[in-house]
C-alpha cells in the first residue's frame, strides 16, 4: 500500500464515520431500523489486507460507533465478525480472483459487488440487532428493524459506490 492509498482510506473512514454519527444516527425511519453505511468501509477494505490489522481496524471502526451512539460493544461485535468472515464471503462470491482485489463495482462487477456487500450488511445487521434487542422475545419486530435497516442500508451502499462508479468513469 502506498502513502496516497493510505490517506484515501483514512478520508473514506473519517467521511464514513462523520456521516453515520452527525446524519444517519439521527435517523429512525418510523422507528424501526437504522442504516448503517459505515460498515461500507470494512466491505471495501483490501482482501488481502493482513488479517489482524483487518479485525483492528474493524473493532476500532465499530469502537468509535459504539461510543457515539451509546450501544456498548455492538457493533464492534458486529463489525468484527463482519472482518473476520470477509474472506470467505470474497471467495464465495466475488470472482475468482477477488482475494487480490479491492472489493468495488469496477473490481467485483455491479451484480457480484452487491451480492458481497448483502451478505456483509446481513451478517452486521442481524448480529446487530439481535444483541441489541437482548432476546427474542418479540422476534417479529426484531426481523422486521433488521430487514428494514439491511434495505437502507443496501439502497445507500448502492447510491455511494454508483456514484464512485460514475466519477471514475468520468475521469477517464
Amino acid at each position: 500500500m502506498n502513502n496516497f492509498f493510505n490517506i484515501q482510506l483514512i478520508i473514506e473512514w473519517v467521511l464514513l464515520i462523520a456521516v453515520q454519527v452527525l446524519v444517519l444516527n439521527g435517523i429512525d425511519y418510523l422507528q424501526l431500523g437504522t442504516p448503517f453505511l459505515f460498515i461500507l468501509f470494512i466491505i471495501n477494505l483490501p482482501t488481502d489486507m493482513n488479517r489482524i490489522a483487518l479485525l483492528v481496524t474493524s473493532f476500532f471502526t465499530g469502537l468509535v460507533i459504539d461510543t457515539f451512539s451509546s450501544t456498548p460493544g455492538i457493533h464492534c461485535a458486529a463489525c468484527v465478525l463482519i472482518a473476520y468472515l470477509k474472506r470467505w464471503i470474497c471467495k464465495a462470491l466475488g470472482p475468482s480472483d477477488a482475494l487480490s482485489l479491492t472489493p468495488s463495482f469496477q473490481t467485483f462487477g455491479q451484480s457480484r459487488y452487491l451480492q458481497y456487500a448483502f451478505a456483509m450488511v446481513v451478517i452486521h445487521h442481524a448480529l446487530f440487532y439481535f444483541l441489541e434487542s437482548g432476546s427474542l422475545n418479540q422476534a417479529g419486530q426484531l426481523l422486521l428493524r433488521t430487514a428494514e435497516a439491511i434495505l437502507f442500508t443496501m439502497l445507500l451502499i448502492f447510491s455511494v459506490e454508483y456514484f464512485k462508479y460514475r466519477h471514475s468513469i468520468n475521469d477517464r
